[in-house]
């Protein structure tokens, strides 16, 4: 084995010895179970698995890029990839991610997310707010030190407010 001076190199010697290992595409049941481990819901996996079969030998990348992202390996990566190789890797996986994902992500929020995600902001930051913006957002300070009440007082309002 080559010497390896940072990660992005030995992930790149471990996909060489990988292909050595293993010279053949993924199987509908490997693909299936690497699927089950992405964490996909049961009803996503056979709209994901009809989609990869397609693209057998790219795979591999949809279930090694999360996980380079996350170790912070991607931004190393970056400067072994040619442009067009990064590009042609983030179309694939931003098409298998709107194929799977679309029908339950990428619409327009009914009457019914809209209020089950102001319910999961209260509870994780313990105030209402607006979506998509905070800055609209106006909080009463009851604990505002009186030398600065007057300046953070609107006269509609008549108390100390965080915006």
């Amino acid at each position: 084995m080559k010497s390896v001076d940072n990660v992005a190199g030995a992930i790149r010697e471990g996909n060489v010895i990988f292909d050595r290992a293993y010279p053949r595409e993924y199987t509908g049941d490997e693909i299936y179970r690497e699927l089950e481990l992405v964490g996909l819901e049961p009803h996503e996996l056979p709209r994901a698995l009809n989609f990869l079969a397609a693209n057998q030998a790219k795979a591999r990348t949809l279930f090694s890029c999360p996980l380079q992202i996350q170790m912070g390996v991607l931004k190393d990566m970056m400067g072994a990839l040619s442009e067009r190789t990064a590009v042609e890797y983030v179309d694939w996986f931003s098409a298998c991610v709107y194929e799977v994902f679309h029908e339950q992500y990428l619409h327009k929020p009914t009457q019914r997310d809209i209020e089950r995600l102001y319910l999961a902001h209260e509870e994780r930051h313990g105030f209402s707010g607006m979506l998509g913006s905070l800055d609209c957002t106006h909080l009463a300070c009851g604990k505002c030190p009186n030398a600065w009440r007057g300046q953070f007082t609107r006269g509609d309002i008549g108390e100390p407010i965080i915006v």
